[in-house]
């Protein structure tokens, strides 16, 4: 990746003093549950943390942004959501994320970016340029051969850019992996001691297979204010949102 002169002032003068921290739920794997996490990680950080929140799709797809519309319809256009979220193309991404509107007035900002690490034309350069910007991934990871094998090949291209803004920039890109639509079946025995052993920094918390969260997930509410009655969802839930809070503080104490 090439840094031009430009490029270095506009990304310092940005972020010398930002206080929003930009995160993004990662894997260029379908399936993995990037957007019904944004959307839960979302709420409860809005809801149960307290912490002004901004969401941005940019996935093909719309789904996040969908989620929105559709309690639109059901909650009409006078409820007052506990955050906002906006659709935007890719290319747009970049520089509004780093406006003064953004940085200076949101504590975190979500972006459900695409999946792939390339737009449709095979140009690489937009979605690498945000990634850059960003300030902390987190990789879910299902324990089958090919989805491992993928989100190894995701995690090393994250690395790469990691490696590269930590040399220009001297700032840091945090990437943290996490177990998600975990089951108690056989494919999981040893799986972290696995991933560990290829340098993968993982979270403790991991997250069940449970339809319980793609349906909250379309909810307003929080999981931790939601009517589900399952109590291993609360707390394994609440564990991995303890920590994903803890990262990202975490982070704006290394980049103050």
């Amino acid at each position: 990746m090439v840094y031009s002169f430009f490029l270095l002032l506009h990304y310092y003068t940005n972020t010398l003093f930002m206080s929003a921290t930009i995160i993004s739920i990662g894997n260029q794997k379908g399936g993995v549950g990037k957007t019904t996490l944004s959307a839960l990680l979302a709420n409860s950080l809005s809801q149960d943390l307290k912490m002004k929140i901004l969401a941005i799709d940019c996935d093909g797809q719309g789904t996040f942004y969908k989620y929105r519309k559709n309690n639109l319809q059901d909650l009409g256009k006078d409820y007052e959501f506990s955050y906002p979220i906006k659709r935007m193309l890719f290319k747009d991404l970049h520089d509004h994320v780093l406006s003064d509107d953004v940085i200076n007035n949101y504590d975190v900002v979500i972006v459900d970016m695409p999946g792939a690490l390339y737009d449709l034309d095979g140009d690489s350069g937009t979605i690498k340029k945000f990634i850059a910007v960003c300030d902390i991934i987190f990789l879910p990871i299902i324990a089958y051969t090919a989805n491992i094998s993928s989100s190894m090949e995701y995690y090393l291209a994250l690395n790469d850019i990691r490696m590269r803004k930590k040399k220009v920039f001297d700032m840091d890109l945090d990437i943290y992996c996490f177990l998600n639509r975990k089951r108690n079946v056989k494919e999981y025995e040893g799986i972290r001691e696995l991933l560990a052993s290829y340098g993968l920094p993982l979270l403790k918390s991991e997250l069940s297979d449970s339809i319980e969260y793609q349906r909250i997930s379309c909810e307003v509410k929080s999981l931790m204010k939601s009517s589900t009655s399952n109590p291993k969802l609360y707390n394994e839930y609440g564990e991995w949102v303890q920590e994903v809070e803890e990262k990202i503080m975490l982070n704006k104490k290394k980049n103050q």
